[in-house]
């Protein structure tokens, strides 16, 4: 029997169709993977722009829920395959968990996602501090006073942001909350050039 039956789905994730584990380890079907194209679309805010590719719904909602919940890494090349042009910036900043979601998922989702694209513009500088419950189904107003002083700059990075123009990344965008408290903490550090957001999926 091959040893990557045991490492491969042999059902989709999605769907549950039957897999051929000798197919290369995908986590969806044809079918559900072919439902996972790109749909660009940029929502302005007040002092940014967000950049997301994705409605969270669907195979793409599957496939968050296994990278998030269910610790599975391996989804990541079906969400942000290498091939997919990305928005970039002259510095890219992702946005941190919780050290102890880390401990628990044993990586940071974000990191997986992104660090690998942007190499050295991957500039992981702000530390969540606060442990905040899931903000999922909280309405903005709630998730605005979970968020309050939920972030702030690590000492350990020196790098001057001074008029440079900046990425904020995140995997889910929903109400803004996550990104204003970011922007905040950010700007009481520095004086960035622009300040724009790309997050793989949005949920309006």
């Amino acid at each position: 029997m091959a040893l990557n039956q045991y490492c491969t789905p042999s059902h989709c994730h999605h769907c549950d169709t039957p897999m051929d584990p000798l197919l290369g380890g995908h986590a969806l079907c044809d079918y559900c993977e072919n439902l996972c194209t790109p749909e660009p679309t940029t929502i302005y805010e007040k002092s940014y722009a967000v950049h997301a590719l994705f409605e969270f719904s669907g195979a793409i909602q599957t496939l968050m829920h296994h990278l998030k919940f269910d610790c599975n890494p391996a989804v990541v090349k079906q969400l942000l395959p290498d091939s997919l042009a990305i928005p970039t910036a002259d510095i890219v900043i992702p946005v941190p968990s919780h050290l102890s979601r880390i401990r628990q998922r044993g990586f940071d989702h974000v990191e997986r996602l992104f660090k690998h694209r942007y190499g050295h513009r991957y500039y992981p500088c702000v530390q969540r501090v606060k442990k905040t419950p899931s903000l999922y189904n909280q309405p903005a107003e709630k998730r605005k006073k979970i968020l309050a002083n939920a972030f702030q700059w690590n000492p350990q990075y020196t790098h001057n942001c001074n008029n440079q123009s900046l990425l904020i990344v995140d995997d889910i965008y929903t109400s803004g909350s996550t990104i204003n408290a970011m922007i905040q903490c950010i700007n009481h550090h520095c004086k960035p050039k622009a300040i724009a957001v790309f997050a793989l999926c949005r949920k309006m």
